[in-house]
């Protein structure tokens, strides 16, 4: 959920908080004072500021360092115990002189074992 601060905001979509206020284009005749520019955009939503102020409220200046964007979990991952079968019988097929690749492992898991894992997720482990 974290994001570094600073302009990472892409202006080819068209954000109005990345184009300069209307009222900063320079005045149409030379005769009249000039206008305060805007200063420089920063491409920050409005929301993000007000996440990033909770966060320095509750935490102080270690809210404002950039966070992790690793899940917390990784809910589709091989369970270790199939990963272990798949090392141990890549082990003893190559052992015995068969065939050890990852459709022969599969077929060995899903009928000896009861386990289903595609041949690339062998091929992976």
């Amino acid at each position: 959920m974290s994001r570094d601060i600073g302009n990472t905001h892409r202006t080819e979509n068209g954000c109005q908080a990345c184009r300069p206020p209307a009222w900063s284009s320079p005045p149409s005749s030379s005769n009249t004072a000039p206008r305060p520019r805007s200063p420089a955009p920063t491409c920050i939503s409005p929301g993000w500021v007000s996440k990033l102020v909770a966060r320095y409220h509750a935490e102080d200046d270690t809210a404002l360092e950039p966070r992790s964007r690793r899940p917390h979990t990784s809910p589709n991952a091989t369970p270790p115990h199939v990963v272990d079968l798949i090392i141990g019988l890549r082990r003893d097929l190559a052992a015995r002189g068969l065939d050890a690749g990852p459709h022969t492992i599969a077929w060995h898991l899903r009928h000896h074992h009861g386990h289903t894992v595609s041949p690339a997720t062998i091929s992976r482990t």
